[in-house]
């Protein structure tokens, strides 16, 4: 049973913050404008940092954008590379993907993908790479008192990477189950269809891996094409994070020292689009309505 005098407490606690808010509110609401419009926000100001306060071009080759910060103990490196699918030779579609994908998931050189993973996860270090349409990127984020080591690592990834022939094998497969849902969805079937339409079916971007590719493509044909476009002249790199600005660019020098190949420059993207003559182009496949986008 609530006694009475707790009770009374209650009441006189939410009278005192009815009083308290009360007035408060009142005047705020008063300055409220009566339609949209009629509100009024200070001006933004943006001033852009000036690049060429960050930019370095390194001795080695690479240019570096290197932003020191010290707010959290973390340094986050990026590796790209002038490279893509664009770069494919036709029937070996997949080639880039699974190239880009094992940098950071086939091992290197001194460590199988096993012991790679296992070091990585003892330094709370994140790995990734991956080689899109048009750019490649590897990039590791890691504490800062482990930097030597990590950048010991990415050396590692960038030049000596062992593409080890089970995850080379393991990527297929992933990629063939993708192949195999394509045309699951509907705005999948349509976007594929409308760049076709767009920009010609002998378009490099419109041609698609298939079984045949992947199986014609050898871990030579990976070695090859991570030869091809991961070398120190064709790298933008962007590090930040805990670390000395003069010190940094340093330790970037030595990274990108004595490479042990030299690579070919890529060439430009091509522009060979063809678009399709005007009219109505009908996909035609039965989908559930509620499936369909």
């Amino acid at each position: 049973m609530i006694s009475p005098m707790r009770t009374l407490f209650h009441f006189a606690s939410l009278a005192l913050l009815l009083g308290a808010v009360g007035p408060s509110f009142d005047a705020s609401s008063a300055t409220i404008p009566e339609r949209p419009e009629k509100l009024s926000f200070p001006p933004l100001v943006y001033d852009p940092p000036a690049p060429e306060k960050y930019r370095v071009p390194l001795k080695t080759g690479p240019v570096v954008y290197v932003v020191p910060d010290r707010e959290l103990p973390l340094v986050n490196i990026v590796v790209y590379a002038h490279t893509g699918q664009y770069l494919e030779s036709t029937g070996k579609q997949g080639l880039a993907d699974l190239t880009g994908y094992l940098l950071a998931r086939g091992g290197t050189k001194s460590k199988s993908a096993e012991e790679l993973e296992e070091r990585l996860a003892f330094l709370a270090a994140q790995l990734s790479s991956g080689i899109g349409e048009n750019q490649g990127s590897v990039s590791l984020n890691l504490l800062s008192k482990d930097l030597d080591e990590g950048l010991g690592i990415l050396r590692e990834v960038l030049a000596a990477p062992r593409f080890q022939e089970d995850k080379i094998t393991l990527r297929k497969q992933q990629m063939l189950q993708a192949m195999k849902e394509r045309n699951d969805d509907s705005s999948a079937i349509e976007s594929r269809e409308h760049d076709f339409l767009a920009f010609g079916e002998d378009f490099w971007a419109n041609r698609y891996d298939t079984a045949a590719s992947l199986d014609s493509i050898s871990p030579a044909d990976i070695h090859g094409f991570h030869k091809q476009c991961f070398f120190p002249s064709n790298f933008v790199v962007a590090v930040s994070g805990d670390f000395d600005r003069d010190a940094m660019v340093q330790k970037l020098d030595k990274l990108f020292a004595d490479w042990p190949f030299s690579g070919e420059r890529s060439p430009p993207i091509p522009t060979n689009t063809m678009f399709s003559a005007p009219g109505v182009y009908l996909v035609d496949k039965e989908v559930n309505q509620a499936g369909s986008r």
